[in-house]
């Protein structure tokens, strides 16, 4: 078990190993900042999540994509193709403002903690967007990880296991057995 560092051995060091450990570093200010609350300050300032206002990608809509219905109407297939296209260009786009917008939010958050357990477990529950297809579920599976990120372990597989890019991931609509695809859904 480990115990708490004595309070006469937290310096800028200690801050600054704390920062990258709990967190993605710091400028010197910040560390300094960390330094002089105390340790025990310290890491409740990392570990305990003040609300984020980070607001969600401008796409982040759950309806589905007026694209996904035009791919469906065309009636030819050339016209399939060139909508195909379009919708292909639209996904990468919103990837990488995802991409994007969630590096910010790692720079920028007041809990780092928070961030570095939510790349922790996207790390653990790897999931594609290239095998999603859709910017939008991924971003929905960042925002449940980051829900339950310090939640016990359970807990965290009961939500990822119902996670819409998780069960893209796995295949699930190919299961022969049971095939949920109204899960699949977004309402």
């Amino acid at each position: 078990m480990l115990s708490p560092l004595p309070t006469n051995q937290w310096n800028f060091n200690s801050a600054a190993h704390l920062l990258v450990r709990a967190g993605f570093g710091g400028q010197p200010a910040k560390i300094e900042k960390l330094r002089a609350m105390g340790p025990a300050k310290a890491i409740d300032s990392l570990v305990d999540a003040s609300p984020d206002f980070t607001p969600p990608p401008t796409w982040a809509d759950p309806h589905e994509d007026e694209l996904v219905k035009q791919i469906k109407e065309a009636p030819t297939e050339q016209e399939k193709q060139v909508v195909r296209k379009v919708l292909n260009e639209k996904f990468n786009s919103q990837m990488k403002d995802l991409t994007h917008w969630w590096i910010t939010r790692m720079v920028n958050t007041p809990a780092p903690f928070v961030e570095k357990m939510t790349l922790f477990w996207h790390g653990h529950f790897a999931t594609s967007g290239d095998k999603v297809r859709s910017a939008f579920k991924m971003w929905l599976q960042n925002k449940t990880l980051r829900a339950y990120r310090l939640m016990n372990f359970s807990s965290l597989v009961k939500a990822i296991s119902r996670d819409l890019a998780m069960l893209i991931w796995l295949d699930i609509a190919q299961n022969k057995k049971v095939c949920p695809t109204k899960i699949l859904r977004v309402k």
